[in-house]
């Protein structure tokens, strides 16, 4: 009897981690609101499920607003905190000092355009590929 309960506990704990609600823990929010009238959420996210994953999300609203929509997402290194600035309300500047991986990146919103800037690579090899982009389609 020992012997049966023993592995089904295990497949119950596993698949308690990886579909129960604590699979994914956040690790850190902020709210930035800028002079513009628009709000900038940054979040962390810990997904520890099959294989370890951390993610970063910006995302934007107008003021009066509760929709968000997401603009950068990306599997950050070293947890930089990203910086948000907004120029003459027809540009939104992103800049994340290093980044592993993009997995999601808006290139207009509302009609202005989105500058991301991050350094790319292995951070501990020196092998380091600078980023700055600006794309003219349509979100």
């Amino acid at each position: 009897m020992l012997l049966l309960a023993v592995p089904i506990l295990g497949a119950a704990f596993f698949l308690h981690r990886t579909l129960g609600a604590d699979a994914c823990l956040p690790l850190y929010k902020e709210r930035i609101i800028d002079p513009a009238g628009l709000v900038f959420y940054i979040e962390e996210t810990d997904c520890d499920t099959i294989a370890k994953e951390i993610y970063a999300e910006i995302s934007v609203s107008k003021l009066d607003e509760e929709k968000r929509t997401l603009l950068f997402r990306y599997d950050p290194e070293l947890r930089f905190r990203p910086t948000i600035k907004v120029l003459n309300k027809k540009l939104i500047v992103i800049s994340v000092e290093r980044v592993s991986s993009v997995f999601y990146q808006a290139s207009r919103w509302h009609g202005m355009a989105i500058l991301r800037t991050f350094a790319m690579g292995p951070f501990d090899r020196g092998a380091t590929r600078h980023f700055a982009a600006v794309s003219s389609g349509s979100v």
